[in-house]
């Protein structure tokens, strides 16, 4: 395999980031730190799941990155995922790995499922077969193949390649997550109506039924939305899982946040789902949302040591995608802010990726803006917490296209956290992140 050097240009690009509320830092958008243009995947970017973790055992976090592709002129052609994982080496990225499968949605996940203290790369690519009117969806394991040679270089392979399981209809599982569980990390994919883990047996992954989530035990009458009567949110037949993220354990034990949304209409809505295991999955909250959940992340935005979440909204009929902040308080969640259409904001917004840096401390937003449902810019956008401001927006830093993924690069410079963004065409941007504000009080 021929590996690639992409070099960090030091270079900063002219445009800087627009300050959000007064007095606040601002941010800076710098030159390529990668590229990924290559020739047979030019222009046919779709989607773009990016991630940070270290996959090389140097202690410093590398990049992973999944694309899916449609080849064709008009997208119309057959699709594949394409998987990199690449090294930090010295001020820039190097290609350690690239693969590509044939199939359509792919979602990704960094862990340690095996246990073999390395962490692996969770690949799932779904591939619609019409004959048959089912959904095929193999998991891919990528890891370490070698240990670090004199040379700097580690060589990674797939460690293991199986059909998880087969889906009726055209719906693909939608998200996966590692997940801590009973001293054993395990592998879990969100699909319609429920939740599948897999665990690493000695020899292969197979499925830990007893784990299984099952959405229309889970919710069996369904939840109305107060003020619009008989509008069904969330309940039997609707409940696509959109999101996971692990919210750690707590002192009644591990504990699992999903957000599904209804695949029935167009208009519909969804929830975000909060569970802790005791002996079984028990529900500990449902929050309808108006609108369909579509990504989900952990954090501690709001001082006070309990987690947050924020869901990304959207609704099929038209680009009115929102975000949520939820809080845990007094062991009940409530809703602290929102974006959207009924919050602050511009309705017309593509959510491309959301993320916590600062210890959570900061939230970032892949932000994409249209008109007339035509593209017509992104940013990343900025926030923090202000004591009794709530969520103020810090910075908003302009991006030449539009964003597929997002992550948090932790420490790229000694107390510095950055953010990655994966622009449209396989480009790769840093962006240094304002150090969090500290406030001494909880409101």
């Amino acid at each position: 395999m021929r590996v690639v050097v992409l070099v960090l240009v030091l270079l900063v690009v002219k445009a800087t980031g627009e300050v959000m509320d007064d007095g606040a830092p601002s941010a800076t958008a710098r030159s390529v730190l990668f590229d990924l243009d290559e020739p047979s995947l030019r222009g046919r970017w779709t989607r773009g799941v990016l991630a940070s973790a270290d996959m090389s055992g140097d202690g410093r976090a590398d990049l992973v990155l999944a694309s899916r592709h449609v080849i064709g002129e008009f997208g119309t052609g057959p699709a594949s995922v394409t998987l990199w994982i690449l090294e930090r080496r010295g001020e820039g990225f190097a290609v350690a790995y690239r693969n590509t499968w044939p199939g359509g949605v792919g979602n990704l996940a960094v862990g340690d499922p095996d246990g073999d203290g390395q962490n692996e790369v969770v690949l799932i690519v779904s591939e619609y077969e019409p004959q048959a009117k089912r959904v095929e969806t193999p998991l891919h394991v990528i890891g370490r193949s070698s240990a670090r040679s004199e040379g700097g270089s580690v060589t990674y392979c797939q460690e293991w390649s199986g059909a998880v399981w087969t889906v009726e209809g055209h719906i693909p599982p939608a998200s996966l997550t590692c997940v801590h569980l009973l001293d054993q990390t395990l592998i879990a994919v969100g699909a319609k109506h429920e939740v599948r883990f897999f665990r690493w047996t000695g020899s292969t992954y197979a499925e830990a039924a007893d784990k299984r989530i099952d959405l229309r035990q889970l919710v069996p009458e369904g939840q109305d939305h107060d003020g619009w009567p008989g509008f069904i949110r969330f309940g039997p037949g609707i409940g696509l899982v959109t999101g996971l993220a692990s919210l750690g354990a707590s002192a009644e034990g591990p504990r699992l946040a999903l957000a599904a949304c209804d695949v029935v209409s167009d208009t519909g809505g969804g929830a975000v789902v909060v569970l802790k295991w005791q002996h079984g999955w028990k529900l500990e909250a449902l929050l309808p949302t108006s609108q369909k959940p579509k990504n989900l992340v952990v954090g501690d935005l709001v001082p006070g040591g309990s987690p947050e979440l924020i869901v990304a909204t959207d609704n099929d009929m038209y680009l009115t995608e929102g975000l949520i902040l939820y809080e845990e308080r007094d062991q009940q969640w409530v809703e602290r802010w929102r974006r959207g259409p009924t919050g602050e904001g511009k309705p017309n917004l593509d959510v491309g990726g959301l993320d916590f840096a600062n210890g959570g401390r900061t939230f970032a937003l892949a932000a994409n803006t249209h008109l007339a449902e035509e593209f017509q810019s992104a940013s990343v956008d900025l926030y923090q917490w202000q004591g009794h401001k709530g969520v103020v927006g810090q910075a908003q830093i302009p991006c030449e296209s539009r964003l597929l993924g997002l992550a948090t690069y932790p420490g790229w410079k000694p107390g510095e956290d950055a953010i990655v963004v994966i622009e449209e065409g396989g480009i790769g941007r840093l962006i240094p992140v304002p150090a969090a504000a500290v406030e001494a009080s909880h409101e």
